[in-house]
């Protein structure tokens, strides 16, 4: 009996399309809410593949300005050690011509020395 029942139902199905028995108003609905969604969809795929690209542009500039903080302590590492040699460099002959000129100093107070204890010195 039960095969029976699945045989008609299945020689009915074949043999023409059966009337939808979907009220014609839902059926227009769907078809609206459809089109209302579909740009709906568009408009989220557009966002999402965006996004997406946006992702790796930040992924791509996180690696560029890591890049950048690396050369720049480089940099500054260079610059520090070229200040202490360039200092270094420039103290050595300082120290000398100060060195010097206190020496000057020293020989003239006590050339003036001299003539103040004895007026009559005359330097040669």
């Amino acid at each position: 009996m039960n095969l029976s029942f699945r045989a008609k139902n299945n020689n009915a199905a074949n043999s023409s399309s059966p009337p939808s028995k979907t009220p014609i108003s839902i059926a227009k609905h769907l078809s609206d809410l459809r089109l209302t969604h579909a740009p709906l969809l568009a408009e989220h795929c557009a966002t999402a593949a965006l996004l997406r690209h946006r992702e790796a542009e930040v992924v791509d500039l996180e690696r560029r300005e890591n890049n950048a903080r690396q050369i720049v302590e480089t940099l500054e590492a260079d610059v520090h050690a070229l200040g202490e040699r360039l200092g270094s460099e420039i103290r050595g002959p300082a120290e000398r011509a100060a060195r010097f000129l206190q020496s000057l100093m020293v020989r003239h107070h006590q050339s003036e020395l001299s003539i103040l204890i004895d007026p009559h010195h005359i330097e040669h």
